[in-house]
């Protein structure tokens, strides 16, 4: 019977039937059964001897302290969650996001690149899924600046030892009613505004174990996930005007993709931070927030996010008066742009300048075309 016990709370065993336990424990002690028994052993029935019912008695008790034993151990046994891997031990998991490219230029030029955490990288919006093996999601996060301070990059919940895909999406936001970015799937993501952000992403599979805790000072062991955002996965296109700007100008619109429709949602793999389809985005700067009052030499920029390596793009650039009326306007065609890189139109805008062939120079990140062509 001991046996039976030790081996039920040491292996896990399913819950003892009582009639099993009865059986058992009235096979070692007959005198436990409550009826006459005769036999050449025992020469008076078992109810008239005094002895053997006192025996009785006591095996009973100790029947009933083995029975309420067993219903306690079932029940605490039964409310644990077990994983596919038979463990049943939940981990601590601390996860922090490190390594946010937030220099100008290209990956190829590795001695000017400035790795800095979120709040360095200007991001304010971070949302983060864990999906296990079967692409089930088992952990879901939301952090916004505004709501968590400072530390809303350091995020820590409980998971079982398995294998998981974590998934993370960061961005700059516009305004602070904007979401964080809606992770579908490992391989799909949903931002919820007009133009293209600063956004970070990366799908990290991770094996969560004992064996790879550390012990803190509090003497609870915890799994570290660190999650290296990397470069930004948004191109940018910028304008660069040289000339000086004409007094009744109030407004410079850079307009991407102008032959699509004006879209609210932009869905991007966070695997490969491409783009699932082309956007529209559109900008619109006024004169009179930049710091001389002109359009000159200040480097207006607008975000896009890119389908593919090799993606081209139209621009549509646009000078308005104060009323909105188009005073000068310009229409690039088949434009290169690439993740991490800043793809700048610069020249003579508002005089009539002939422009010459795209110049591109990886070293430095930046793609350097005629604002006039």
């Amino acid at each position: 019977m001991e046996n039976y016990i030790k081996n039920y709370n040491e292996k896990k065993m399913e819950p003892p039937n009582i009639l099993k336990l009865f059986a058992m424990f009235s096979l070692r002690n007959r005198n436990i059964v409550p009826m006459s028994y005769n036999s050449p052993s025992y020469n008076k029935p078992l109810v008239n001897n005094n002895k053997n019912f006192y025996i009785m008695k006591t095996n009973y008790f100790l029947f009933l302290l083995v029975v309420l034993f067993a219903s306690c151990s079932s029940d605490s046994d039964t409310i644990q969650v077990e994983n596919i891997h038979g463990e049943n031990s939940y981990i601590d998991v601390n996860v922090k996001f490190v390594g946010m490219n937030i220099s100008m230029t290209a990956d190829e030029d590795e001695w000017s690149g400035t790795r800095a955490t979120a709040s360095e990288a200007g991001v304010t919006r971070i949302a983060l899924k864990v999906f296990d093996s079967d692409d089930k999601e088992i952990y879901s996060t939301e952090k916004t600046k505004e709501n968590d301070g400072d530390g809303f990059d350091k995020i820590s919940f409980q998971l079982l030892p398995g294998t998981y895909s974590f998934v993370a999406v960061a961005h700059k936001a516009s305004a602070s009613s904007e979401p964080v970015a809606n992770i579908v799937s490992k391989t799909e993501a949903t931002l919820n505004r007009s133009i293209a952000a600063t956004t970070y992403c990366t799908v990290k599979d991770v094996t969560i174990s004992t064996s790879s805790t550390t012990t803190t000072g509090s003497d609870t062991e915890a799994q570290d996930v660190v999650l290296d955002m990397g470069n930004r996965v948004n191109a940018t296109f910028r304008v660069l005007i040289t000339d000086q700007t004409p007094s009744d100008v109030e407004s410079l619109e850079i307009i991407l993709y102008p032959n699509l429709s004006e879209t609210t949602t932009f869905t991007i793999n966070p695997s490969t931070g491409y783009a699932l389809n082309q956007y529209r985005s559109k900008v619109e700067y006024n004169k009179s927030a930049t710091s001389n009052n002109t359009f000159t030499n200040q480097g207006c920029a607008i975000h896009s996010y890119v389908k593919n390596a090799d993606d081209k793009v139209d621009v549509t650039i646009n000078a308005k008066s104060a009323d909105g009326k188009v005073l000068f306007t310009q229409t690039l065609s088949d434009v290169s742009i690439k993740p991490y890189h800043y793809t700048t139109a610069t020249g003579n805008f508002f005089s009539v300048t002939s422009g010459a062939s795209f110049n591109f120079n990886i070293g430095t990140g930046e793609i350097t075309i005629p604002l006039r062509q």
